[in-house]
C-alpha cells in the first residue's frame, strides 16, 4: 500500500510540475504595443518599445537584437511614473538604465511624489539603418523568452 501511495504522489508531482512548465511556456510575461520610429534629421533613427510585465515574478532583459542578428548602436532603458514615446530622455521622472541583464518589475502600483502611479518601462534604442524586426530576449524563472516586435506597416 505504501509503494502505491508513493507512485501516487510522484505521479502528481510530475503532473504539476508539467503543468506549471506549460503554462509558462504558453504565458510569456512580458508584452508591447508596438514599435515607433522617430527620424531626426541629421542623426540616426530613434526607436521606442513599451514593454510590460503582466506577471507574478520579475523578469530579466539579457539582450536586444534588431533585423535578426544585429546589436543597434544604442540601447536604453527607461523606468519611470509615466513614459511619454519620442523625446521620453527630457521627462525628469524617467531614469535610464543599461539594458544588459536589467529587471522588470511586475506591473503594480507605486508612490512616486504623493501619487500611487505605475511604474512604466520603455526601451529606446538608436540605429543608422531601419529596423524591420526587434528580439528582445529576457528570463522568466530562469525560462529563457523572446518577445519579438515588428514595425507596424503602413500601406
Amino acid at each position: 500500500m505504501k509503494r502505491f501511495a508513493w507512485t501516487i504522489i510522484v505521479l502528481l508531482g510530475f503532473y504539476v510540475v508539467i503543468t506549471v512548465g506549460v503554462i509558462l511556456l504558453k504565458n510569456p510575461p512580458l508584452t508591447s504595443n508596438g514599435l515607433t520610429e522617430f527620424n531626426i534629421p541629421g542623426n540616426e533613427l530613434k526607436y521606442s518599445i513599451v514593454i510590460e510585465n503582466h506577471e507574478i515574478e520579475q523578469v530579466t532583459i539579457k539582450e536586444v537584437l534588431i533585423n535578426g542578428e544585429h546589436i543597434p548602436d544604442r540601447t536604453a532603458i527607461g523606468v519611470g511614473s509615466r513614459l511619454v514615446l519620442g523625446e521620453i530622455e527630457n521627462y525628469q521622472d524617467i531614469s535610464f538604465h543599461s539594458i544588459k541583464d536589467f529587471t522588470i518589475l511586475p506591473m503594480r502600483e507605486v508612490t512616486a511624489k504623493g501619487n500611487r502611479v505605475f511604474l512604466n518601462y520603455g526601451v529606446q534604442f538608436w540605429n543608422e539603418e531601419p529596423v524591420d524586426s526587434v528580439a528582445i530576449h529576457y528570463t522568466y524563472f530562469g525560462i529563457p523568452y523572446t518577445l519579438n516586435i515588428e514595425p507596424m506597416k503602413t500601406s
